[in-house]
């Protein structure tokens, strides 16, 4: 075993791709061992995000190296969140369970929710 970030003992070395889509850009990172192996960013295509998801996760390959494919992907994305923001998107509706002492109404959010329980 061997210590990796933040003396974060690795117990594995399989390698992971990590791919973040944005409104503008995808980003990718091959991580192996704890070590950041290659990185990539390409444009996003709001029409086909599986092909900006593709070519992030090949070009990030392609930086390290790499011929074996990875065991595990991390995806993760900023997209909702730009949605929300900009204010676009269909409307949609919260589910909310709140705990304790928490009241849904508090929080004064401008949305439709509906409380479970």
């Amino acid at each position: 075993m061997s210590p990796g970030c933040l003396g974060v003992i690795i117990l594995s070395c399989v390698p992971v791709v990590g791919i973040d889509v944005g409104g503008s850009n995808t980003d990718a990172a091959l991580i192996i061992c704890g070590e950041v192996a290659g990185t990539a960013k390409v444009p996003t295509d709001p029409d086909s995000l599986i092909h900006s998801t593709a070519a992030a996760f090949e070009e990030a390959l392609q930086a390290a190296g790499c011929v074996r494919k990875p065991f595990e992907l991390h995806l993760s994305t900023t997209l909702s969140t730009n949605a929300i923001v900009e204010g676009r998107g269909d409307p949609t509706l919260a589910l909310a369970v709140p705990g304790p002492g928490m009241r849904v109404e508090d929080l004064g959010l401008r949305f439709p929710i509906q409380q479970i329980a």
